[in-house]
């Protein structure tokens, strides 16, 4: 008999939920990450400390964040 098909559980560690929760707060905020309506007041932690933990999982924030497809327009 054929086994059901697997159904996306969610993320499988506390790294990739940790990670997957700060990117969708930093959706919210429009990828604020310090200030008033930042990212960081929102999680109720400091920033220094929300860009250490994106750096650990691997969270793509500011000019890291921007697709190269897009053009600059500041010339």
């Amino acid at each position: 008999e054929a086994s059901p098909p697997k159904q996306d559980c969610g993320p499988l560690n506390l790294d990739e939920a940790m990670a997957l929760h700060i990117t969708n707060v930093l959706k919210k905020t429009g990828g604020k990450i310090h200030g008033p309506g930042g990212t960081a007041e929102l999680l109720g932690i400091n920033p220094s400390t929300l860009r250490a933990r994106m750096n650990k999982l691997g969270v793509k924030y500011g000019r890291r964040a921007v697709p190269n497809d897009v053009e600059d327009v500041s010339q």
